[in-house]
């Protein structure tokens, strides 16, 4: 599925489907976005004190539609979400949450490389940009 989302207010995103772009629909979501991450299946907004899940549903070609699937306590800076999971950057180490906001694994970096301060993941790999100007490349299907 090939969506894009736009932040189009303080609490309000659009749904925008790249196949046909007059397929969209606006959301207005409980939260004040600090961020958001597109993945397969999941967009994930966060703010400062919670992460919210949303499942992108395509019931029919013509219909393209956001509903809201699971939200957990938690305070990131920045958020992807992989598979059925979530990671998640904290203060100085990463944490891979379910859905549901179980820790299942935390990577801390070496104190020389600073603390994590953006992710990105892009099929199944992982990069991340530390403080002090190092990057790390994880493989995920490694995981």
């Amino acid at each position: 599925m090939q969506v894009a989302v736009v932040q189009c207010g303080l609490k309000k995103v659009s749904l925008i489907n790249l196949r046909s772009a007059e397929q969209q629909q606006v959301i207005q979501l409980p939260i004040t976005l600090k961020g958001l991450n597109v993945g397969e299946k999941y967009i994930a907004f966060w703010d400062e004190h919670q992460v919210a899940l949303y499942e992108i549903v395509s019931a029919t070609t013509a219909s393209l539609q956001m509903q809201p699937a699971t939200s957990f306590a938690c305070s990131v800076s920045c958020a992807a979400v992989y598979q059925q999971g979530v990671c998640c950057i904290e203060a100085d180490k990463l944490n891979f949450r379910t859905f549901q906001g179980t820790v299942k694994q935390t990577i801390s970096m070496p104190e020389m490389e600073g603390d994590p301060m953006m992710l990105d993941i892009n099929g199944s790999w992982m990069c991340v940009t530390n403080s002090n100007g190092f990057i790390r490349i994880y493989d995920l299907s490694a995981r």
